[in-house]
This record gives C-alpha cells, structure tokens and sequence, in this order.
C-alpha cells in the first residue's frame, strides 16, 4: 500500500513539475517575442531633424499606416519601457490581450 501511495506522489510531482516547467518556458518565450515585436516596430520611427519641425505623423507614420489604433508611444529613459499605446474606443480593452498586429495569443505579462 504504501509503495502504491509513493509511486502516486512520484508521478503527481513529477506531472506538476513538467507543467510548471512549460508555464514557465511559455512566460519567457511569450516575453523574448514581445521584445522582439516591439524592437521591429522602434526601427520604424523616423526620429525628426529638428524639434521645430516636428510632426506626429512624420515620427510614426508607416506604424499608423499599419494600425491606426496606435495612439501614441511611451518611452522612459533608462528602463526597458519603450513601447507604443494602443488603444480603440469602442473596446478599451482590446489590446489588453493583443498585440500591435492584433494578434490575439500575445500574453500582456510583465516583461523581466
């Protein structure tokens, strides 16, 4: 009986352990493709020449192009933040489970 009970918990454990790997090899891997998406849509900006001269549409207009919901960009100096602001006024929370491309599998998780 007790044998039986031990060979339970092993495979218990163990099943818990493998889950626990795959959410977190998914949450690192979900994070990596984040950065990567956002790093193609940085190269995108143009920044501008001169300050006077500076328009919105000139700094992000192909990434308008691809998706007007885009409302702006958010970036902290010496941080990691550098990302654009999404946002759709019918569903205001669209985007909280999406990507810039309106993929829906983007997980919004803190990125590490």
């Amino acid at each position: 009986m007790k044998k039986k009970m031990y060979i339970t918990a092993i495979i218990l454990l163990s099943a818990i352990m493998l889950f626990s790997a795959f959410q977190l090899f998914r949450y690192f891997s979900n994070g990596r493709q984040s950065q990567n998406q956002f790093d193609g849509i940085t190269e995108q900006i143009v920044l501008p020449v001169e300050v006077s001269d500076w328009k919105v549409d000139n700094q992000y207009g192909k990434l308008f192009e691809q998706n007007i919901d885009m409302i702006g960009w958010i970036y902290i100096v010496g941080t990691a933040i550098n990302y654009p602001v999404m946002q759709t006024p019918d569903k205001p929370e669209y985007y909280l489970r999406r990507n810039f491309e309106k993929q829906k599998h983007f997980k919004a998780e803190p990125h590490p």
